[in-house]
């Protein structure tokens, strides 16, 4: 027992916590350094899908955008297109309005619809040069989730009465749902005896970072390293708060575009990972919502391999739809769409 002693146990410690702080210090020099990705990237320290603190990192670190299309900050939205780069319609200057009197198709979504390829090879383009009858009008926006997405189609849809809307749901899209920040501060919604209660109080703030980075690191880089080592699955968190936001999300949407008397549709796009694999809790949640509340689904992760399209043919660099991708997209719209 003479190793207890005070004097002993008081080093032991002091030396502890030294070690605590060392690592502590190695941790926040890393961040964004040319240290190893297992200590530099905030993936590390946070989850994309779950964790504020992780976009409080990324921020921090002024990566380069995968949009390239000026945003603007919006009270509600959390961030919009830049007015500069929209037209009398309220959409994005590409496609260009021909009519304000034509019927309209509004486009809704995230980068995947917004389109990261050249102009001319973007979905909402692509979709006005064969659909030359009817009005296209883009509102996607790079980063948006689902909730975002909701609440934009609210928005624009007196605009497009008597007309259709594409509501496109990229499948992780659902799991930005539960997030307060991610490019900005973003809206979010609570579930409140079954209803949808928005949340904006957060917006003027910043996210913060995690109090303990070494801990954060534990908890996130050294487990997800032996989950992999192992040859396991980590489970996705939060699951049930995020079926029951999508459900009620895409409940909310349908009643809106019968209100205002629009035919939506919910294109759904699988995200890298998801592509040609067996359908999961996304996937499902996403289509039994849309179907229950009877708005058709449009599923590109059928469509494009029964086109032909293999992984990265799908996917440019970037992860997101090549040009060819978007011209799969804007044909399934229009099968859709003409019957």
């Amino acid at each position: 027992m003479a190793f207890l002693r005070p004097t002993r146990f008081r080093l032991l410690l002091v030396g502890l916590c030294f070690a605590l702080a060392a690592a502590e210090a190695l941790t926040r020099l890393s961040i964004g350094s040319d240290a190893p990705s297992l200590l530099s990237h905030p993936s590390r320290y946070g989850d994309p899908l779950c964790d504020d603190s992780y976009w409080a990192l990324q921020n921090r670190l002024a990566s380069t955008q995968t949009v390239t299309t000026p945003l603007t900050r919006h009270p509600t939205l959390g961030w919009t297109l830049d007015p500069a780069t929209t037209n009398v319609l309220g959409g994005a200057d590409q496609p260009e309005v021909w009519s304000t009197t034509a019927p309209r198709l509004g486009l809704f979504g995230d980068s995947f619809v917004q389109g990261t390829t050249p102009v001319a090879q973007r979905l909402g383009v692509q979709l006005q040069n064969r659909h030359g009858s009817v009005q296209v009008l883009s509102f996607a926006v790079g980063g948006y989730g689902l909730d975002q997405t909701i609440l934009s189609l609210a928005a624009h849809l007196p605009d497009l009465a008597g007309g259709d809307a594409i509501i496109g749901v990229m499948l992780t899209d659902i799991d930005r749902c539960i997030l307060n920040f991610r490019d900005a501060p973003k809206p979010r919604f609570s579930i409140d005896n079954g209803a949808l209660v928005l949340q904006l109080d957060h917006m003027s703030q910043q996210p913060k970072p995690p109090i303990s980075m070494i801990y954060s690191w534990l908890k996130n880089g050294a487990l997800n390293q032996v989950i992999a080592a192992l040859d396991l699955k980590k489970p996705d968190c939060r699951q049930p708060e995020k079926r029951a936001l999508t459900q009620a999300l895409i409940a909310r949407a349908a009643r809106d575009c019968t209100r205002h008397n629009v035919r939506c549709s919910v294109l759904l796009m699988p995200h890298k990972e998801a592509y040609q694999t067996s359908p999961g809790w996304r996937s499902e949640v996403l289509t039994l919502a849309a179907k229950s509340n009877g708005l058709a689904v449009i599923d590109m992760g059928q469509r494009w391999p029964k086109e032909g399209l293999n992984l990265n043919a799908v996917y440019q660099v970037d992860r997101h739809p090549s040009a060819v991708a978007n011209r799969v997209m804007a044909t399934a719209i229009l099968d859709h769409l003409r019957p």
